[in-house]
């Protein structure tokens, strides 16, 4: 839907509210015109707002790291993975009968 015929079935829908008094279409379509353009400036500011805090985020660690040091970010703990497997039920019933 293009942004003409939003504002005029917003339009209407105040012209039916008001009890359809004729005479007042210019009053009605301004009003109309005035929410939609809020409305888009509103969806407009939050996209761009998306936009920023995307392109603030560090991509990777090294960016994290450099951030850290210049105090834009809370520096991040290391998580080790340990490369040792637990061991399986057969693997401690084995040592258990030995």
């Amino acid at each position: 839907m293009d942004i003409y015929d939003e504002i005029a079935r917003l339009a209407y829908e105040l012209f039916e509210r008001e009890g359809r008094v004729h005479g007042r279409h210019l009053e009605h379509w301004f009003e109309a015109e005035r929410i939609v353009i809020s409305r888009y400036q509103t969806q407009e500011a939050m996209t761009e707002k998306i936009q920023d805090k995307e392109q603030k985020e560090p991509k990777n660690k090294k960016q994290v790291a450099k951030k850290a040091k210049e105090g834009l970010v809370k520096p991040t703990r290391a998580v080790k993975t340990s490369a040792k497997k637990t061991e399986t039920s057969k693997t401690r019933k084995k040592k258990n009968t030995e």
